[in-house]
């Protein structure tokens, strides 16, 4: 099921779980441009955004309707060390940066986890206030 959740018409959350109806988010999308021109900051969210399929697809689709967004993939980071090299491609071209949020299990990768993000150069903010 997918949701899209507007806050205000400055920040929206693209909440994805399952995102099997892939066309029914593009619409959606669509008729939430047609609505709000811009939004500053947009966060993919889920469950775990890095489950779907179509995260790729979604960050594009999110990054051609609002350009000047700062747009944002929110992960606990447990699969990115597993995630396809186009993955990070997508990230760096559609200039999409990734939050890491505090989880516990994943701890003692944060050091392995910036490094990889540091060698696709991909954008990211990690909280690690619990760990390390």
């Amino acid at each position: 099921m997918k949701k899209i959740l507007l806050f205000s018409a400055l920040m929206a959350a693209v909440m994805l779980s399952g995102c099997s109806e892939r066309y029914e988010l593009k619409k959606d999308l669509k008729k939430l441009k047609e609505k709000v021109f811009h939004i500053d900051n947009i966060r993919i969210m889920g469950g775990e955004p890095l489950m779907s399929n179509d995260l790729e697809e979604c960050c594009k689709w999110v990054r051609t309707l609002w350009p000047y967004s700062d747009i944002r993939v929110a992960t606990n980071g447990i699969l990115l060390l597993n995630r396809e090299k186009s993955f990070f491609e997508t990230l760096m071209e559609y200039n999409i940066a990734l939050d890491i949020t505090c989880y516990p299990p994943i701890y003692n990768h944060y050091e392995k986890i910036a490094k990889y993000l540091e060698i696709y150069g991909v954008k990211y903010q990690m909280d690690i206030r619990w760990g390390m």
